[in-house]
Order: C-alpha cells, then sequence, then structure tokens
C-alpha cells in the first residue's frame, strides 16, 4: 500500500468500476490539454514558415526542411525506445511495484544514452555528404554545417536529459503533463524564433532556438516527475529474462522506426536531388498541411493509448473487439471530416497563406488521398502498438520502405511531385494498412479480419462521396478567395459532416456508445 501511495496509486484504482472512471477521464484530461498543445502546433508553425518564406526567402525554407529530413532519418537510432518501454511500465505502474518500475525506468535512460551516442556518431559521418542533398546554391553566409550542427545537439540533448519520464508520464496516463511541458517550452521557442527571422533575419538564432526548447523541456519534465512521482527514481536492474524480453520487442521495432522515419523524410531528400529546394519548398507547404491534420487528429489517439493498453492487459479480448469497434467508427469519421476539410479548402488557404506557390488541383487530390489513409489506419495502429505488437509483423516495414524507394527513385526521377505520393500512397494503403489489421486480429482478436476489411471499403466509399458532394457545392456555391470563403468552407465541412454522418449512421451501435461515453464525462 505504502508503495502504491508513493507512486500516486491507490487501491480503489484496481477496481473495475474505478479502473473504467480512471481510463475515461485520464484520456479526457489529456485529450483537453493536447488539443491545446496541438493548437500552438498548429498554427504558430504555419506563421513562421510564411515569416521564413517573406524574410529569408523560399530557399531557406527548402534548406530547412532537407536539415530537418536529415536528421530524422538519423533518428532512427532511436529505435521505438520509448513505446516499447511504455507496454512494460503499465503493469508495474498499475500493480504499484516501486522495485520493477524503478528498473525499467534505469533502462530506459541507459538505452536512450546509449542511442544519443549513435546519433552524434551518425550525425559526425553524415557531415561531409551534406552538401550533395541540397540541389542549387546554399544561400549564401550560411554555413550548413554549423546549421545542421545545432539540429543534432537538439535531438542528442533531448535523448541525454533524463529522457525516461515521458514514458512514466505516459504509463501512469498523465500525459497532460508531457503536453503543458510542451506548451511551455514551445511558445517561448517559437517567440524568439519569430525575433530571429523578423527582426534579427538569422535563420542560425532560429535553428539555435531549438537547442534552448529541448533544454527547457528537460528540466520542466524534471520538476514534475519530483512533484507527482517522487518515488520513481531510475535505478536497479531488470531480470535477465525481462531484459531480454524488453530487447526482443526493441529490435523489432527497429523496423517500424526506420519506415516512420523514411516515409515522409526520403521523398524530400529525392525531390531535392531530383527538382531542387524550391520544389522541396512548395511540396513542404502542403505537406505541412497534412502534418496539421494529423497532428490535430492524433491528439485523440495519443490521449487514449494508455488506457487502451491497460485494458488490453486486464480486460477480455471480447470488451476490447467493443472498444475496438467504437475507434474505428471514430477513426472514419475523423478521416472523413478532416479530408473533406483538406480537399474543399486546402488552395483557399494556400491562396491566403502563400499565393504564390499553389500545386494544381490533381495533386491536391492525390495529398487529399494520402492524407485519408494515413489517418483511417490509426485505430488499428493504436490498439496494436498498446499490445507491444511490434515482433509479430517485423518484415512489414522492410519490405514497405523498399519498395517506397524504389518507387520513389522511378516515379519523381520521371513524372515529378505526383510520383513523390503515389509511391507512399502505395506503400501505405496497399501494403503496411492491410498487413497491420492481418497481424492485429490474427494474433490479439484470435479470428480474421475480412470483415472489418469490408467495412474500411465501405467507409471509404461512404466518406468518397460524402468527400465529392462537399467539393461540389464548396466550387459552385461559395468558391472564392480570402477569409470569409476559408470561414464558410470550414462551416460547410463541419456542419455538412455532422448531419451527413448523423443520417448514415443513424441507429449504429457504436454511434450511440459515444453518445452515452461524451454524456456521461460532460454531465457527471
Amino acid at each position: 500500500m505504502a508503495a502504491r501511495e508513493k507512486l500516486g496509486i491507490n487501491e480503489q484504482r484496481n477496481s473495475p468500476e474505478m479502473l473504467k472512471e480512471n481510463r475515461v477521464n485520464n484520456s479526457f484530461r489529456s485529450f483537453i490539454v493536447g488539443f491545446a498543445a496541438m493548437l500552438l502546433n498548429t498554427f504558430v508553425p504555419f506563421l513562421i514558415r510564411m515569416l521564413m518564406m517573406k524574410y529569408l526567402g523560399e530557399n531557406y525554407v527548402g534548406l530547412n526542411g532537407v536539415l530537418q529530413s536529415t536528421i530524422w532519418i538519423l533518428n532512427i537510432s532511436e529505435l521505438g525506445i520509448g513505446s516499447v518501454m511504455v507496454y512494460f511500465l503499465y503493469e508495474p505502474a498499475a500493480q504499484g511495484d516501486e522495485r520493477q518500475l524503478n528498473a525499467y525506468l534505469m533502462e530506459i535512460r541507459r538505452l536512450y544514452r546509449f542511442v544519443s551516442g549513435l546519433i552524434f556518431i551518425g550525425g559526425i559521418m553524415t557531415i561531409p555528404f551534406l552538401p550533395r542533398l541540397v540541389s542549387g546554391e546554399i544561400p549564401e553566409n550560411e554555413n550548413i554545417y554549423l546549421l545542421f550542427l545545432c539540429y543534432l545537439a537538439a535531438i542528442v540533448l533531448q535523448y541525454w536529459m533524463w529522457p525516461e519520464i515521458a514514458s512514466l508520464f505516459t504509463a501512469f496516463q498523465r500525459a497532460d503533463l508531457q503536453y503543458i511541458v510542451a506548451l511551455l517550452a514551445q511558445s517561448v521557442t517559437y517567440g524568439m524564433q519569430i525575433l530571429a527571422i523578423c527582426v534579427l533575419r538569422s535563420f542560425f538564432l532560429y535553428i539555435a532556438a531549438v537547442v534552448f526548447q529541448v533544454v527547457a523541456a528537460g528540466l520542466l519534465q524534471f520538476a514534475l516527475r519530483k512533484k507527482y512521482f517522487g518515488g520513481c527514481i531510475p535505478k536497479g536492474r531488470l531480470e535477465q529474462e525481462k531484459k531480454k524480453e524488453v530487447y526482443k520487442r526493441i529490435f523489432s521495432m527497429i523496423g517500424h522506426q526506420m519506415d516512420e522515419k523514411l516515409l515522409g523524410n526520403v521523398d524530400n531528400l529525392f525531390i531535392s536531388a531530383f527538382l531542387g529546394l524550391e520544389v522541396v519548398a512548395v511540396y513542404g507547404n502542403y505537406m505541412f498541411i497534412v502534418t496539421a491534420v494529423s497532428m490535430l487528429l492524433n491528439t485523440v489517439y495519443s490521449s487514449v493509448i494508455a488506457s487502451i493498453g491497460n485494458a488490453m492487459a486486464v480486460e477480455s479480448r471480447k470488451s476490447n473487439m467493443i472498444r475496438f469497434d467504437c475507434m474505428l467508427f471514430l477513426n472514419n469519421l475523423l478521416a472523413g471530416w478532416s479530408t473533406a476539410c483538406m480537399l474543399c479548402m486546402c488552395q483557399t488557404f494556400m491562396g491566403l497563406w502563400m499565393p504564390e506557390h499553389l500545386l494544381s488541383m490533381d495533386l491536391v487530390v492525390l495529398i487529399c488521398l494520402y492524407s485519408y489513409i494515413i489517418q483511417m489506419r490509426r485505430s488499428v495502429q493504436t490498439f496494436k502498438n498498446a499490445g507491444g505488437m511490434w515482433y509479430n509483423d517485423r518484415f512489414k516495414p522492410y519490405i514497405s520502405m523498399t519498395v517506397d524507394l524504389v518507387l520513389d527513385y522511378i516515379l519523381i526521377k520521371t513524372i515529378g511531385l505526383h510520383g513523390a505520393i503515389i509511391s507512399t500512397v502505395i506503400c501505405v494503403g496497399l501494403i503496411e494498412f492491410p498487413w497491420e489489421m492481418h497481424v492485429l486480429f490474427r494474433d490479439y482478436f484470435n479470428c480474421g479480419e475480412k470483415k472489418y476489411l469490408k467495412r474500411v471499403v465501405i467507409y471509404t466509399m461512404i466518406n468518397g462521396g460524402f468527400c465529392t458532394m462537399l467539393f461540389f457545392i464548396a466550387n459552385h456555391f461559395i468558391a472564392g478567395q480570402g477569409v470569409i470563403a476559408l470561414v464558410k468552407q470550414m462551416l460547410l465541412c463541419t456542419g455538412g459532416a455532422v448531419a451527413f454522418y448523423l443520417l448514415i449512421y443513424k441507429g449504429c451501435e457504436e454511434l450511440r456508445i459515444w453518445k452515452e461515453t461524451i454524456t456521461e464525462l460532460v454531465f457527471h
């Protein structure tokens, strides 16, 4: 009991009634704070990118994209340690096993500090090749090596300054603490970056602010850990069997991490090499919107993953099947609504934000398709990750990456930007998503996935009709440019989604469950 109190857990928390209530409340609290962090991280980067384009020029935007992509690829060395170790922390956190919990935290710290060394070595070895990654002239008076070293320092420090704390917060379903850290550190950092661009006109200081953010976030995490989880101190060692299981899952995660890092970032490198920095900048503007949408919706999934992990550990597969049905249904609504918004509003928004850098509408449609597929797999990914099922589809990422690299090289070289999107759509839609669903249903739910693949196809057909209908209405009745047109399109998409989905899914069991959950949460 003393250990539980020290870790912030009480005996009632493991009762079925309190367990359900805590899951819902923790998820809701994380969603609210995460949504605020998402708003900051969505809209301010748009402003900063616009200011960089205006005051520094599109070559700087392209250069920044190439540097960030290179760092993200180096970050493959992270191996998904955080995701893997959170899975192992669920059980000792729920049971109040302080000794086991602290041993896992110590293992996380050791692993991350080892990884920081690998990233540093990899970064130093990458330096001589940096000029080859940029097609065209590097902006005058900029030292690409120094700029790269700033980004490298930021990522190395991130894995050195108490990296285990983020996993600790997630395991206790307190992702809201992590979001608070992000809100505070990023708010100050964004202010510094705007000052660096608009007043000082310094790209170096813009990147140096990222180093400040990492240090500030590390110190804030440490302070919150002392306040809320004083008994959770990394110390001790894991038993040999537990350590073997940890490393087995981490090695399985390597491919998944490589796939995640390479999937979008390799596109930028191929585009830079074949088409130049200016095209990287224009393409990056549109993919920035995709990232913003993904961040918006990710708030939902990141808020519930710890609760789902807890439920998968202690409840029956039958009850978790109901949870999956509800999550897939919500996933479908969010993917359809967000795709409709992008399709109807993207060009209007770009006309306000970057009017001189517009892509053709056929490319916009492809980008919307890519975003939809990425979002539709989120429910499957959430359950698979919560269940620690990285070993089960360990070969999938290597096949997907190989196909993506080959298609990127061939298609970008021959048909340009269309090839970058088509290659990713093929890999995600035809390889990764079906494979992930097959593994989840075969190895956890112990049943076939055909029924659910059919449901995804039906959802997609409904969403396709919905998006086509709204696009037709937007183009013929509220077409135009400016803020007023953008607001009208947003109201059309959101109001249309509510009316359309309530009509189509009236009487649906998943909709009834979501209504009851939201009502209970609001009026409890």
